[in-house]
This record gives C-alpha cells, sequence and structure tokens, in this order.
C-alpha cells in the first residue's frame, strides 16, 4: 500500500504526449479558500480545539479513534496508509513530544510523527522515516517501508525509495507497462500511472527522470519521452507492433519523437474500470460528465467538474474557476457532452476543449461572455468564456486577486 510517486511527482505527467489534462495542477488555487489542505479527499479545517493529542501517526479509520478532542484522522491511504492521526498546527509548540508542526504538503501545516533515519525511533508498520532533505530537515513517519516486514505479501521495500526517501514497496516480478493500481504493482524505482489518475486503462507503470534529448536512457524495453511542463521525461513501455501492447492501447510514436514506438493510451468502453467511460479522441478512462455542470464554478475541494477539467481562478485566471471537457473534434460538437462546443486548442499537443454553449452573454453566469465560435455573430452558436469587468467577480478578490478587463481573467497580486 505504498510507493505511490506522492507529493505531486505525478502531478503532470499525465498530459503526456496531450493526452490528458494536468489534473490536480489545473485546481490548486480555486474558490473553496476555506479548505487549507486536501489529500485527495482527505480534509484538515484550520481553528481545532483542544488540547494536543498524545498518538500523533497513529493508526485511525475516524476521528474518534484519535487520542484527544483536537486530533483528526488522515483516513488517506496513497500517504498515510491505515490512517494518521495528527492536528493542524502554526508552530512546533502546538504538538505533543515526539512530533513536530510541518507543511510538508505546502498547505496548512499539522503535526507528523517525528523519527530517527538511524533506526533508533523507528515508525510503526508500514511506514517509513524520511531522508534528511534541505526544506524538511527534520525526518517525519509517511506511508512507506524501511524493511521487506513492512511490505504486503511478497513484495520487496526499497528503503531509498518514495519521494522523500521514505521507502517503497515494489513488485520484483513488474515491468514498464504492467498494469497497476497503485506503486506497489510496479517495479523498483516506478510509479503507477492510475487510470482513476491519469486516464490510462488499467493503469500503466512508468518510471521518471529520464532524458528525452538522449536515447536508451531508459533501457531496451522502454523509451524516454518528454512529460508536460519540462522536468525530464517519462519512461513508456517499448513496442514495434499493436500486438506488443495490452488491451486499450496502441503501439505509436510522437511528432517529436516518430521513431520511439511506445504503447500509448486508446481505450474502449471496455478497457476502463470503475464505472469510467472512454474518452476516444483522447484514448483515456475518465468519469461520466454530467449534464449540467459545463461553464459551471468547479473546486478541487468541492467537486463540481466530474469527468473534466477545473480551469482555476488561481491558476489559469478564469473568474471563480470553469468546469471543461478537454478531448473534443473541432466541427464536431457532438463530440462534447451537455451540449458543449469543441474549441480548438491555443497550444500545439494540447486536446480541444468543450465550452459551455451560448447564443447571447445573458446565456453565461457572471464574469463570462458569449463569443462567436461560427463567424455568424451574435445569436448563432458562441461559447461562453472569460471577460470579467471588476475585481468582484474575482473569487479570491479578498487574496489580492484583481480583474483585469483587458485578458478577462482575474490575475493574482505581485509576488502572490
Amino acid at each position: 500500500m505504498v510507493g505511490y510517486g506522492r507529493l505531486g511527482t505525478l502531478a503532470c505527467v499525465v498530459a503526456l504526449l496531450g493526452s490528458v489534462g494536468c489534473g490536480d495542477s489545473r485546481t490548486i488555487d480555486d474558490t473553496d479558500a476555506a479548505i487549507v489542505i486536501n489529500l485527495d479527499g482527505a480534509m484538515i479545517d484550520a481553528g481545532q480545539d483542544g488540547g494536543p493529542p498524545s498518538n500523533i501517526g497513529g493508526a485511525c479509520a475516524e476521528d474518534t479513534d484519535c487520542t484527544g478532542s483536537a486530533n483528526r484522522c488522515i483516513a488517506e491511504p496513497d500517504y498515510f496508509p491505515g490512517g494518521y492521526c495528527t492536528l493542524a498546527c502554526s508552530s512546533d509548540e502546538e504538538c505533543p513530544e515526539g512530533s513536530y508542526c510541518s507543511d510538508v504538503f505546502g498547505s496548512q501545516a499539522f503535526c507528523v510523527d517525528s523519527c530517527d533515519a538511524a533506526g533508533t525511533d523507528e515508525c510503526r508498520a508500514g511506514y517509513g522515516c524520511t531522508i534528511d532533505d534541505p526544506m524538511y530537515p527534520m525526518p517525519f513517519c509517511l506511508g512507506g517501508c524501511e524493511e521487506d516486514t513492512d511490505c504486503p505479501d511478497s513484495l520487496k521495500c526499497d528503503p531509498d525509495g518514495g519521494d522523500l526517501g521514505e521507502g517503497s514497496c515494489y513488485d520484483e516480478t513488474a515491468s514498464i507497462g504492467d498494469a497497476c493500481e497503485d506503486g506497489t504493482s510496479c517495479p523498483m524505482s516506478a510509479y503507477c500511472l492510475a487510470e482513476s489518475f491519469g486516464g490510462w486503462p488499467s493503469g500503466s507503470c512508468v518510471a521518471l527522470g529520464c532524458d528525452p534529448a538522449a536515447s536508451g536512457t531508459c533501457g531496451t524495453d522502454a523509451h524516454c519521452l518528454p512529460s508536460a511542463g519540462g522536468g525530464g521525461g517519462l519512461c513508456v513501455d517499448a513496442c514495434a507492433a499493436d500486438t506488443d501492447c495490452r488491451a486499450g492501447y496502441v503501439c505509436r510514436g510522437t511528432s517529436t519523437f516518430p521513431e520511439r514506438l511506445t504503447c500509448q493510451a486508446a481505450c474502449s468502453d471496455a478497457d476502463c474500470t470503475g464505472g469510467r467511460v472512454c474518452n476516444e479522441i483522447l484514448g483515456t478512462c475518465h468519469a461520466p460528465f454530467p449534464d449540467g455542470q459545463l461553464g459551471q464554478t468547479c473546486s478541487r475541494f468541492s467537486g463540481g467538474c466530474t469527468g473534466g477539467v477545473c480551469y482555476s481562478e488561481g491558476q489559469y485566471g478564469y473568474p471563480g474557476a470553469y468546469c471543461a471537457f478537454e478531448g473534443c473534434n473541432v466541427g464536431d460538437d457532438t463530440t462534447c457532452p451537455d451540449n458543449g462546443v469543441c474549441i480548438a486548442a491555443t497550444e500545439e499537443g494540447e486536446p480541444n476543449v468543450c465550452f459551455k454553449r451560448c447564443a447571447a452573454s445573458t446565456d453565461c453566469r457572471e464574469g463570462y461572455t458569449c463569443r462567436d465560435v461560427d463567424g455568424e455573430g451574435e445569436g448563432t452558436v458562441g461559447a461562453c468564456t472569460p471577460q470579467c469587468t471588476a475585481n468582484d467577480q474575482c473569487a479570491n478578490a479578498d487574496r489580492g486577486f484583481t480583474c483585469d478587463v483587458a485578458s478577462g481573467l482575474c490575475v493574482r497580486p505581485a509576488g502572490g
């Protein structure tokens, strides 16, 4: 249950080859400012009362399993298998003995179970002690492993694996390109690009850190392809023909490296699991997109864009955030859900996007306008696009965001 490629390591690799969007990176800052931390569903709110708990880092399934009225349980298997008792904090003095206050997840800080990487103060089974890191010099217990006995079944432990050296369990019989639900299904030093995260049918084991400019950096059974946003490449299963790939994948090159044939997602509904459906244009599996949410406000924390992508105000400037759908054919609006309009991508390699259909600006919510798409003028086919006219149309105005009327976007304050 460990070695998942956490702390944002895979935040943008799902945009490989323009097949899917950057997941969470599109919704880092949005309308739900009251939530101070989100671990894909495990939320910790500020303003907790009561004294510090005595079992920081202890196993739990819910808050009542933790000691002290101020304690909270993070029931998040990717980071904290078996649950993790904690307490929101602002300084080490607020944490009980044997723990300290950490902002390791880049948001509201909370108390973490301290440990000694040398093994004199060990973590509970299924957890590893992080290495000294310039950003987090005090080691703490995070879901991982220190030895094989910390891993389930016949899995092995890589004590130096994980993003912070907390150790990660792996399957020594697995290979790049194998199906997976998490990193424990993959070989040593590899990660799982899970279907629930990137949409690749039944998941796919990949490896990070290769050099796209140099061939052969992934060995003989994989090729290095560029990951979105730079920061190195991604080792993907190599192939010579479609028959070398498993169901839901085809063998093909990329526009940048046409000679590097790899197994790329090309699903049908039958290849998708967990109730997801196939976006045949992207080749990836996603939750069904409900009617009525296209063009509406959305948030990583409160949802509102199931099966789509939330263009946040913080990252993209869309007033109050905007629920869109990636992967459609321009000129064929039947490839858009919710009676949407397919708009051509503005950057090469990015997918086309479905926006809310409109005939006039009154069809759009505040902060948006109806822009002509078919060239026939108002009253024909248009799409609701950002056009703020006042600062109060920005959901983050209280954080200093202002409306740039020229672009129609909400912009963050300088240095913010």
